[in-house]
């Protein structure tokens, strides 16, 4: 069985702390409240760590509106190896809800390359992952990786003026070298969720690369949020670049995410808010957190055990609840999903300034947009897709929109030339409703036999709504 083999130790930390306790005292030194970079020491950080710095080449294919086609593109960007057996962190750009990337391929340090997978995007953090496909030795059997990897420091210590180094790549046109930058932590964000700023800009090369402290920590990696437009939920794009710490995606690392984990999810169907200090004042309740239930989805288990707007929820599945800021809001989140699916648990909320218990039957969670059913059709010149929940809260849409969201249109096609666009959501065809993919079809099929000389589409745009006249060439 072949087998690739690093050209260090798998554990980077420990290899990073002990070139550090190898070098003099002066090494890193610790000057009043932060500690900096001796340069022999970054000379020995990145040599550590360009070994497991990897360059992912992808293909998307996305509709241009300018040119009216879909229009095919071929990119590349830095991953960080995260696992012996071959997982790889990217920037959660290569992943987005309306882009799904195609001939993945992964080049090591050493040269080879290998195809690779995209996982399924965690909808909580702006990372994502591919894994490796083994080859075939000459034996006939496949190869096992043994890839040098970086290990992140659990809870690190981070405070404004740490200095900091990231590592990444240089452009292509410079052979795609190994590079770094140091800089400081020069601002941490509490809201929406905790995170520092460094003060220096990052090249596309850098972004998703392992940051590192003084210290001889992986404190996490550098990037930038997405807002929601992008694809983004919780997301913010400040215009700086953010170190996204460990406690964010370690969890991904130790269970990555498959397509099949992802869907086993379980779900509670609500929108929720910290129980800040001031809502708990205002309310007559303790000044210990909590979730507070600010809408309730339609159909969702907590509709279905009676979970009412302004419920505060303490406990569930018998852990205390104590979120106060918004950043603790993504670990109940995470702790709804990772309760699983078809589990009943129980719940104590406050209702009215009182203690009652609920038990609600979790179920999967919603199909995303990534897993949204899609429907083409040539001679119209369109592809459509089901409207997911996740979709909803992405477009902000009414909860109970009903109909079938375009995904793309062919440059010059009938639909194009009468106006149609990518997210527009089709309500009415000819006057009969359109609420699934499997009604678009049927109403397509039926007008293809009908041979009209025009079609009148009613459509959803943003909060307006609207008629489009389309008029199909069948002699084309």
């Amino acid at each position: 069985m072949g087998k690739i083999r690093p050209n260090f130790s798998a554990t980077v930390v420990a290899l990073i702390l002990g070139a550090f306790m190898s070098f003099s005292a002066g090494a890193a030194s610790e000057t009043a409240e932060s500690l900096t970079f001796a340069p022999e020491t970054i000379r020995a950080v990145f040599d550590k760590f360009e070994q497991a710095l990897v360059i992912v080449e992808y293909s998307v294919e996305y509709y241009d509106p300018g040119r009216q086609q879909n229009v095919k593109r071929d990119f590349y960007c830095l991953g960080v190896v995260v696992d012996k057996t071959g997982l790889v962190m990217v920037r959660g750009h290569v992943s987005l809800p309306n882009v799904k990337p195609f001939n993945i391929r992964v080049r090591l340090s050493s040269g080879a390359r290998y195809d690779a997978t995209v996982l399924q995007k965690d909808r909580k953090i702006n990372v994502a992952f591919v894994k490796l496909v083994p080859g075939i030795g000459k034996d006939g059997t496949k190869e096992t990786f043994d890839l040098p990897f970086v290990s992140f420091a659990k809870n690190p210590v981070l405070e404004v003026g740490d200095e900091i180094m990231v590592v990444g790549i240089l452009p292509e046109v410079l052979n795609f070298e190994r590079t770094f930058v140091v800089g400081h932590i020069s601002s941490v964000i509490e809201t929406p969720r905790r995170v520092f700023v460094t003060d220096f800009p990052v090249a596309y090369g850098m972004v998703g690369g392992p940051v590192i402290n003084a210290r001889g920590e992986v404190i996490g990696v550098i990037g930038y949020d997405l807002a929601p437009a992008e694809g983004g939920e919780i997301y913010i794009r400040y215009g700086y670049p953010l170190i996204y710490t460990a406690d964010l995606f370690q969890h991904l690392i130790e269970h990555p995410p498959t397509e099949e984990q992802v869907r086993q999810e379980a779900w509670l169907g609500v929108f929720t808010q910290p129980l800040t200090d001031d809502l708990a004042q205002y309310w007559g309740l303790d000044k210990t957190g909590g979730i507070v239930v600010s809408t309730i989805m339609k159909d969702s288990p907590a509709e279905r055990v009676g979970l009412l707007r302004g419920d505060v929820i303490k406990v569930f599945d018998g852990k205390p609840v104590s979120a106060k800021e918004d950043t603790d809001v993504i670990d109940f989140t995470r702790l709804v999903r990772e309760s699983g699916a078809g589990r009943t648990v129980p719940m104590t909320i406050i209702r009215g300034g009182k203690e009652m218990r609920l038990d609600v039957t979790l179920t999967e969670s919603p199909k995303g947009i990534a897993e949204a059913e899609k429907y083409e059709d040539k001679e119209f010149g369109l592809t459509v897709r089901e409207i997911t929940e996740d979709l909803i809260i992405v477009a902000d849409l009414d909860p109970g929109v009903k109909g079938v969201v375009v995904d793309r249109v062919e440059g010059a096609g009938w639909v194009s030339l009468g106006g149609l666009i990518p997210g527009d959501i089709i309500k009415e065809i000819d006057g009969k409703q359109v609420a699934s993919i499997e009604e678009f079809k049927e109403v397509l099929t039926d007008i293809k036999k009908r041979k009209p000389k025009e079609v009148i589409i009613f459509t959803e745009r943003g909060r307006r709504t609207g008629f489009l006249r389309i008029e199909p060439d069948w002699k084309g």
